[in-house]
């Protein structure tokens, strides 16, 4: 899963020229994640280290699933 992120991230700062959004006070890039897989935290250092740049996990990691959730909610008039 990191070697593909690091892939696609890689791609996507070549097309994008590097614009430098999502970077931190630093100039570090950041990148964001949420979902199940952000509990392990190997796989996170692992993915920071891969990158070269910080990895944030937001405090409640289940995003995905609120989103949705809110969506839902939306739908139905709530």
């Amino acid at each position: 899963m990191c070697f593909q992120v690091k892939d696609v991230l890689n791609s996507m700062h070549k097309d994008a020229g590097e614009k430098g959004e999502n970077r931190n006070a630093k100039g570090e890039f950041l990148l964001r994640v949420d979902g199940g897989a952000t509990v392990n935290n190997l796989l996170i250092q692992l993915q920071a280290d891969l990158l070269g740049s910080p990895v944030v996990r937001p405090a409640d990691i289940e995003t995905t699933a609120l989103g949705a959730a809110y969506a839902v909610g939306l739908a139905v008039g709530i």
